[in-house]
């Protein structure tokens, strides 16, 4: 996965770091948990602005892939707007499909500020429709999210 991002993406190496396992933006956090008796790979990538840096496009911050098990994690710390980052997780798909098709575990993880209780149910819908339409498990977590990557659990 990351020599597709490679080929992919040849000029833009600075935008992906090995090792990093967090992302953190405006207060809002998103950690991957890894045992450490478990060895993998994680590489950190910065979508909006580095890899992607086309202001026109929308496109979700960060990207994590784990070449071992073929994961891709895409995370978008947002504000309030939890709309707006369903449709940036949708584009970024789009402009990555080549690495989501590679991908065998896929997620999309949206940290927004709060979650008004009045899109929670449409929050469900969109989340079952992610699963039907692209195989990614999509997950709203206000603040900090934590992603236990043995147990697949989020905190």
């Amino acid at each position: 996965m990351v020599e597709k991002l490679k080929e992919l993406y040849p000029e833009k190496s600075k935008c992906w770091k090995p090792g990093v396992t967090n992302a953190q933006e405006n207060n809002r956090t998103f950690n991957i948990i890894c045992d450490k008796n478990i060895k993998k790979t994680i590489v950190k990538v910065w979508i909006d602005g580095c890899l992607i840096p086309d202001q026109d496009k929308k496109k979700c911050d960060y990207m994590f892939i784990i070449p071992e098990g073929k994961v891709l994690i895409m995370v978008e710390c947002k504000g309030n707007d939890v709309k707006k980052a369903i449709e940036q997780i949708r584009s970024t798909i789009q402009i990555l499909k080549p690495l989501v098709d590679l991908s065998s575990q896929k997620y999309a993880f949206i940290v927004p500020t709060m979650v008004a209780p009045a899109i929670q149910s449409n929050i469900q819908i969109v989340m079952k429709k992610f699963m039907r339409e692209y195989g990614i498990e999509l997950i709203v977590k206000s603040h900090h999210c934590d992603f236990n990557l043995a147990n697949k659990k989020v905190n």
